[in-house]
């Protein structure tokens, strides 16, 4: 309880008072996959002067429009289980703050910015660091490795509509971020906010085929020259 209140006061006082860093951006991007009408969201984090260990904590929303719906959304930022013997477990990374969304509307998660080692004895500490930045395999005991990929996956969901647009956008404001390096083990991490987090938009208009366009181009240009012979 007192780690959740912690984690709630920095990320609520981050969206009021958060500072920038200048160098560090976030770029939010889709995967649509237009057969099975799915999405999937993923995140990078651009640190070329190594600022920051990755992401803390991220909001986002991803909406439909021009004949495009969101219909369900799941957050999906890792949180994997964390065991060193049979009888303790306990989850680390993205582990405060989940959020499904409402239809895409407020996707959300972050990580427990209390620096706190596991009670275990593994000597881990509850926080993953890299997320958005770097890909790497995450060791869990006596369970199987937890895969982080870069970017990194945030969420997925479904929509309706064989035409329009899903848009996926977030904003600094709602982004924390790792200092580049974590404080000693007790103390509370200070994230900030990226100087800019970019969203993307992808068409889920079917695209025709090749073949399909050149029937179209030559279904018109016959339809043309027919009507070319009548006029004369």
């Amino acid at each position: 309880m007192i780690r959740l209140i912690f984690g709630l006061i920095c990320f609520v006082s981050l969206t009021l008072s958060g500072s920038a860093f200048a160098a560090v951006t976030v770029q939010l991007s889709l995967l649509v996959d237009r057969s099975s009408q799915t999405w999937e969201a993923f995140l990078q984090v651009d640190d070329p002067n190594q600022e920051t260990l990755g992401l803390a904590g991220i909001q986002v929303d991803v909406v439909g429009s021009g004949g495009a719906t969101i219909t369900e959304s799941s957050v999906r930022l890792p949180n994997p289980t964390e065991t060193s013997d049979f009888m303790s477990f306990f989850q680390k990374g993205f582990t405060s703050f989940r959020s499904n969304g409402a239809s895409g509307i407020g996707i959300s998660g972050a990580q427990d910015i209390f620096n706190t080692e596991s009670s275990t004895g593994s000597g881990r500490n509850s926080i993953l660091e890299g997320v958005g930045e770097i890909a790497f395999s995450e060791p869990n005991g006596l369970l199987a490795n937890w895969d982080v990929q870069a970017p990194v996956l945030i969420a997925s969901g479904g929509y309706t509509g064989s035409v329009g647009t899903l848009t996926v956008n977030g904003s600094p404001a709602t982004t924390t971020l790792l200092p580049a390096s974590l404080p000693p083990t007790g103390s509370l991490i200070q994230t900030f906010s990226p100087a800019q987090v970019s969203g993307q938009s992808v068409s889920v208009s079917a695209v025709p085929e090749p073949s399909s366009a050149i029937f179209v181009l030559l279904a018109f240009s016959v339809g043309m020259m027919r009507r070319r012979k009548k006029s004369s």
